[in-house]
């Protein structure tokens, strides 16, 4: 080959090979290009992911802000500005997030109420291995973003949310606080017990404080303590803030088996080996090795420190306009009839969910279902029919008029004949129906001015009331099976302050008549038969006054069922009478000390009872510290409901639950020992109230949201 040749054919092959190293470096080029502009769009891609993503979190945030706002779950298609796609405002700002604009849905995915309300489905859980029931509501939350420029992306995602509301009377105590422990006499108590602070344990008895499953092989009762902070072995609470200590301080606990208990103090339990004893404080630094020791054979935890608060509702709820007058004043549940009974003026008006509002003022004063109808009383137990002087009442000889509702405003005037009553100095009330705490609440260093609810009247009134409504008649027909009753009572204005009592600055409050033993004050007081007739929850911002057995039939001391229908009491304060109580007797001495008691005790009457049963959920507040600001002691679980008697070692049993929310407003009288001597305690939950369907209706509840599904669309 000629040297012109290969020279040719060297040209031919290095053009060749440019041609490929041009294509190979355009083709670089543009795999550089494409990747530019992959990295770009991903870039865009998930600025949109996350921008719809906040609009999730912004949809959850609202969601959960109206229920802990409002106290109930809402139907979205009913919430103003909620009926389609919503623009977030600041903190974020949905109308500009990053260069996208941002917006969310919510929809609810369940069946609705006649009345447009959401219609909960039940939901168990378990917390340290046994179950809390729930009220469950499922929610779809959707949002998008779309960018703001021309080159931006847009995204769009969803996720299913389940809501979950607790009430809070699965609780045996539940306190939003710090929480001291610290009875004199021995006290033994069942049932779940959490507090949002610390838990101190500094009881004054050798025999202390037992926590127990009640002794029932077949039907266990919850036994577990949770703490979010520590448990203070041998601590005090005082008024300060501080923690002071005490050298006793016998806690136990029952573990079902528990097998190895490792002890500081080398005692393991009581005489019985299911008790172990908290004989250290406990937080984080021995938290492991000590909730180990309350774990029992079936893999549950009894005492637990440092878990999540657990926030509910506050004091407003109970505020004049507030969620209770506004829900006994229109309920929004199918089951809940609502009654209002305020004092400015004085009238009563009732709100059934499936009918409309009546003013029912002069009705329940004179016991009637319809002007000129008397309620059938012929039919009601025993323990209604019973007069304040022991006599019978019947549909032909009702009971004296406005004695199932009174106060200063609305005075019993009337003997038990029905004639005027013969009136002393003056006076021109019926002075077994008072109205007025006999002389002065000494814890208060006030006289007491009362609404008074008789509770085991009114449910029967309100029982014939439905039936003559119903069907014209008082045939006994009405089913009040699927009904429960709200009823919210005030003394307090509308625009704020409080009914002053004839110009004496009395306290003003809520007096409830339990039973037959708050209304007649005989030698015989006990309840034999029931208050309540539905599943009941009064709420008052004033202080409550609880007199004799509460809807307890069964009262006996120490049980976790003592019959009765389940109730909710929510107040200010609550402060509970004994069967004894009697205003026409004068009050003990307590020693050499002076007496501001207030009204008869065992001391100033003959008694036969020995013990005063209240079965009930008490929601109330707490003003509890004693002594001097410096170095007050708080008064204790076992003194959250208050006393105003020479108790005498007699029996008060509390069958129900404990549960504070909120400080007291209005009785905030110091605790001290001027004013009463303590009973027996018997302090212990309810078990029925692990029954759904034994719940009171509107009770506080915490709140809570878990995700159960997510996409991206």
């Amino acid at each position: 080959m000629n040297l012109r040749s290969q020279r040719g054919t060297v040209l031919v092959a290095g053009l060749v090979i440019l041609a490929l190293l041009s294509l190979l470096g355009a083709a670089s080029l543009l795999n550089a290009t494409l990747d530019t502009q992959l990295t770009a769009n991903q870039a865009v891609s998930k600025e949109a992911f996350y921008a719809s993503e906040a609009g999730l979190d912004v949809a959850s945030g609202a969601l959960f802000g109206f229920v802990v706002q409002n106290l109930r779950a809402p139907n979205p298609a009913t919430v103003p500005g909620w009926g389609t796609w919503i623009t977030p405002a600041l903190p974020i700002d949905g109308s500009d997030f990053n260069g996208y604009h941002v917006e969310y849905r919510i929809s609810y995915q369940g069946t609705v109420t006649g009345g447009g309300q959401p219609r909960p489905y039940p939901f168990s859980s378990l917390d340290g291995g046994q179950q809390l029931n729930h009220q469950a509501y499922t929610y779809l939350l959707s949002s998008r973003a779309t960018s703001l420029s021309v080159s931006g992306g847009a995204e769009q995602m969803s996720e299913t949310i389940q809501l979950l509301e607790t009430p809070l009377v699965q609780y045996y105590v539940f306190f939003d606080d710090d929480l001291g422990w610290h009875p004199g006499p021995e006290m033994r108590s069942w049932g779940r017990v959490h507090t949002n602070g610390d838990l101190g344990f500094a009881n004054q008895h050798a025999n202390g404080v037992t926590f127990r499953n009640y002794d029932d092989a077949n039907q266990p009762t919850p036994c577990t303590i949770t703490v979010a902070g520590r448990i203070r072995h041998q601590g005090h609470l005082q008024q300060d803030g501080t923690w002071g200590n005490r050298a006793t301080s016998n806690v136990y606990v029952r573990v079902h088996n528990p097998g190895t208990i490792p002890s500081a103090s080398g005692a393991a339990s009581t005489a019985n080996p299911d008790y172990v004893l908290i004989d250290t404080s406990i937080d984080g630094s021995n938290q492991a090795a000590q909730e180990q020791r309350f774990r029992d054979a079936d893999d549950t935890y009894h005492v637990r420190v440092g878990v999540d608060r657990m926030p509910s509702a506050s004091f407003q709820s109970l505020l004049r306009g507030g969620f209770y007058e506004t829900e006994a004043g229109d309920p929004m549940r199918e089951d809940v009839d609502g009654l209002v009974i305020l004092s400015d003026p004085w009238r009563v008006v009732f709100n059934p969910f499936d009918g409309p509002s009546q003013d029912v003022t002069d009705l329940v004063a004179a016991y009637e279902v319809g002007f000129g109808v008397t309620a059938n009383i012929d039919s009601w137990p025993v323990g209604a029919r019973t007069n304040a002087d022991g006599s019978l009442a019947s549909t032909a000889t009702p009971p004296v008029a406005r004695t199932a509702l009174y106060s200063p405003e609305n005075l019993v005037e009337t003997d038990e004949a029905g004639g005027a009553y013969a009136a002393a100095a003056g006076a021109t009330a019926n002075p077994s129906y008072p109205c007025v705490l006999e002389r002065q609440d000494g814890r208060e260093g006030r006289e007491v001015d009362f609404t008074v609810v008789d509770l085991q009247r009114l449910q029967y009134w309100y029982r014939d009331y439905l039936d003559f409504r119903d069907g014209g008649g008082l045939d006994g027909s009405i089913d009040l099976s699927n009904r429960s009753l709200l009823i919210y009572v005030s003394r307090s204005r509308s625009g704020g302050g409080f009914v002053a009592g004839a110009g004496r600055g009395a306290l003003q409050a809520v007096k409830l008549i339990g039973s037959e033993a708050g209304r007649t004050r005989t030698a015989v007081d006990r309840q034999v038969s029931p208050t309540l007739l539905v599943r009941t929850t009064l709420a008052t911002d004033n202080p409550i006054y609880l007199e004799g057995d509460f809807n307890a039939p069964g009262h006996a001391g120490g049980s976790t069922s003592p019959g009765g229908v389940g109730c909710a009491l929510i107040s200010d304060a609550v402060t509970l009478l004994s069967n004894d109580w009697g205003p026409r007797f004068l009050p003990p001495t307590l020693g050499a000390v002076a007496p501001p008691y207030t009204g008869g005790t065992t001391l100033s009457r003959p008694t036969v009872t020995g013990r005063t049963t209240y079965n009930a959920a008490f929601f109330t507040g707490r003003h509890d510290f004693r002594g001097a600001p410096a170095g007050g002691e708080e008064a204790g679980i076992h003194n959250f409901v208050r006393f105003l008697e020479t108790w005498g070692g007699r029996e008060s049993a509390i069958t129900g639950c404990l549960i504070n929310l909120w400080f007291s407003r209005q009785a905030v009288g110091p605790h001290g020992l001027g004013y009463y001597s303590p009973p027996t305690r018997s302090f212990g939950w309810d078990r029925q109230f692990g029954n759904p369907s034994y719940w009171p209706p509107y009770v506080p509840s915490i709140y809570s949201m878990e995700r159960t599904a997510w996409r991206e669309e």
